[in-house]
């Protein structure tokens, strides 16, 4: 077998051969060292680049907590907010009434007076009228209602 390849193989050809595998030889003695550093150093990197990826996944992951502990805080704070805006509705409302009913006791109290006048009770009742027509008046004239939803 050995001498039929040796009768297909020139001995220019093995010359060629040879001289190429010295050649290679030769390249990977002189570049050996580079080109371990290159494979070492591709795989520091690459360890490198996966410490940073899990470091990167762990402050996403930290982020996401912070983000969803904002969420459940804000969701806490809206919760509260509707509940004092039903209440100051409530407030509203019931100062609305009570202010309605004062004033219509105001009105009573002036009819009181005007009936004790008829009758000829005029002493401090005239002066309790005045009192009452003057607040009535002054009411009326600087009766502004301020808007809180603003």
């Amino acid at each position: 077998m050995m001498s039929k390849l040796a009768e297909m193989v020139s001995p220019q050809a093995l010359v060629s051969w040879i001289v190429l595998a010295v050649l290679v030889a030769y390249f990977l003695y002189k570049e050996w060292p580079e080109f371990r550093k290159r494979v070492s150093h591709g795989a520091v990197k690459e360890q490198r680049d996966e410490l940073n990826d899990k470091t990167v996944e762990q402050r996403l992951g930290n982020i996401e907590n912070e983000i969803r502990q904002v969420n459940e805080k804000l969701e806490r704070d809206y919760k509260r907010l509707n509940r004092m805006e039903t209440q100051f509705d409530k407030y509203k409302a019931a100062q609305t009434s009570t202010s309605e009913e004062l004033e219509i006791i105001m009105r009573a109290l002036l009819g009181v007076l005007k009936g004790m006048q008829e009758k000829g009770y005029n002493g401090p009742t005239q002066d309790a009228e005045k009192e009452i027509q003057e607040y009535l008046n002054k009411k009326a004239h600087h009766n502004e209602e301020v808007d809180y939803n603003d």
